[in-house]
């Protein structure tokens, strides 16, 4: 079964040592199992006040149109390798 791991990533706040720690997990986890990585879940809508509800961290519809739009084209790609199996 195909499996897309989406990463993320940790707020620059909790201080970069932690942070750049956190952020290498997903990247050490795919490479150690094979499973292809969408690097950060929230590209393009992080940060974005208008794609989040208003505790600023979680998306709003509009996000999740966003976050589906960028994950889709991966998440195809992994089906059509396995329909070509």
């Amino acid at each position: 079964m195909p499996v897309l791991l989406a990463g993320m990533r940790a707020p620059r706040n909790f201080g970069d040592d932690y942070a750049d720690e956190f952020d290498d997990i997903y990247g050490d986890i795919s490479g150690g199992i094979s499973v292809a990585l969408y690097p950060f879940f929230l590209e393009g809508v992080a940060l974005q006040p208008e794609l989040n509800q208003p505790d600023g961290i979680h998306p709003n519809v509009k996000g999740v149109a966003i976050i589906v739009q960028r994950i889709l084209p991966d998440i195809l790609k992994l089906l059509r390798k396995k329909s070509l199996r």
